[in-house]
């Protein structure tokens, strides 16, 4: 009777308890939001592991008492080339010059095979870039064979320089009273040269003055060029004398400069 009186109490009740009924969807729902908040990193978490890895950055960067710095051994001078004649120089010089087919003919490697001279590495250049040969000529003098990578953007592009060609007889080119004659006359170094296609550019002055003359071959993607020093003997106001070569530099050069 009293259900009859009260039907709204009963629906009440039910509704009650059917909402009642599922806590744990709920609950699934606040962990669920939890969760998602707790994925997201704040702005002060952020912020702290940026400042994380500037320190890992800082410390990896810092000087580690416990770690020493290789240092390299001092170069041993090269051994002394062998003792040469004049001419022999010249041979081994022109012998050198008709090899070149390839800039890799320059190389160190390859400049001592074809010389015969033993090439060391040089105390200027301890890291390989320069090597070098140093002896004595049998009619006085010394000689010096020099391969050198000058450009540390391309360690490959060696650069030959060869010095020792000097004047025979005693006395200086300039002195008059002893005449002297060249060891190496320019003009056989151009015979030899034009012989193998070389196109000469003779009795330029560089920035200092000096006569200098250069040969140069071309070919597809490369080209090869050996520059003399030039002093002259027996020159007089009326005679530019004997042009002859004092010393050589022998280049390659795949880039067209």
């Amino acid at each position: 009777m009293t259900l009859h009186r009260w039907p709204h109490i009963g629906l009440v009740a039910c509704l009650a308890l059917a909402g009642c009924a599922r806590p744990d969807q709920a609950s699934a729902e606040q962990e669920k939001e939890v969760t998602v908040a707790e994925a997201q990193p704040s702005s002060g978490e952020i912020a702290a592991r940026q400042v994380a890895e500037q320190l890992d950055r800082i410390a990896d960067e810092a000087p580690h008492p416990s770690r020493t710095v290789p240092v390299d051994a001092p170069v041993p001078p090269p051994s002394p080339g062998p003792l040469l004649a004049s001419s022999d120089l010249i041979d081994r010089t022109t012998r050198l010059i008709a090899s070149l087919k390839s800039s890799q003919d320059l190389a160190p490697e390859r400049v001592a095979a074809v010389t015969g001279l033993p090439l060391g590495k040089s105390a200027e250049h301890p890291d390989g870039r320069g090597w070098t040969v140093r002896g004595r000529l049998s009619d006085g003098g010394e000689y010096s064979l020099d391969v050198d990578a000058l450009y540390r953007d391309t360690p490959n592009d060696w650069t030959v320089s060869i010095t020792g060609f000097r004047e025979t007889g005693s006395g200086s080119h300039t002195s008059a009273k002893s005449p002297s004659q060249c060891s190496f006359v320019q003009e056989t170094l151009k015979r030899h040269v034009t012989a193998l296609g070389y196109s000469a550019n003779e009795g330029w002055s560089d920035r200092a003055g000096r006569e200098r003359s250069t040969y140069v071959k071309r070919i597809p993607g490369l080209s090869f060029s050996v520059t003399a020093l030039v002093y002259r003997v027996g020159a007089s106001d009326n005679n530019p004398g004997e042009a002859c070569v004092g010393n050589l530099r022998i280049e390659a050069d795949a880039k067209g400069r």
